[in-house]
């Protein structure tokens, strides 16, 4: 069950951050200087984070973070301006059904297997994408 704990933990974090890039586009910041700001305050965090646990730092690891960061700050952008022009209900629905990819990724790349019940719910994952893209303000 700790599985559960960490799950509803992340699940909890990602909504009060995803509710912070609102309140960003809200108050008008400018989506770069967001992006920074969340960026490097991960980084410091990770960085100090690494240093009281003593963890080593590899090649691996730093190409990961490199991509990730650079990821990260695409996605940020995006985000940021999707959420200037439509609301946050749509933006928010269609963004974290991109999980769809990750399982995808998994299934190619970790051999990791699918359900009929998951399998049902990519596709209407799709369906609600499909529905969702025609809302407008």
């Amino acid at each position: 069950m700790e599985w559960f704990f960490f799950t509803l933990l992340a699940f909890l974090g990602f909504g009060l951050q995803d509710f912070l890039y609102k309140v960003a586009t809200s108050k008008g910041c400018e989506p770069s200087l967001t992006t920074i700001s969340f960026l490097l305050t991960v980084s410091l965090l990770s960085f100090f984070l690494g240093l009281i646990l003593g963890l080593e730092i590899t090649q691996g690891l730093i190409a990961v973070a490199l991509a990730n960061g650079i990821l990260f700050s695409i996605t940020t952008i995006t985000r940021l301006e999707a959420l200037k022009k439509i609301p946050a209900s749509i933006v928010f629905t269609i963004i974290r059904m991109s999980l769809i990819i990750v399982v995808l990724w998994a299934l190619l790349f970790a051999g990791e297997t699918i359900t009929i019940k998951s399998g049902l719910g990519i596709l209407f994952s799709f369906i609600a994408i499909y529905l969702l893209k025609g809302e407008k303000k």
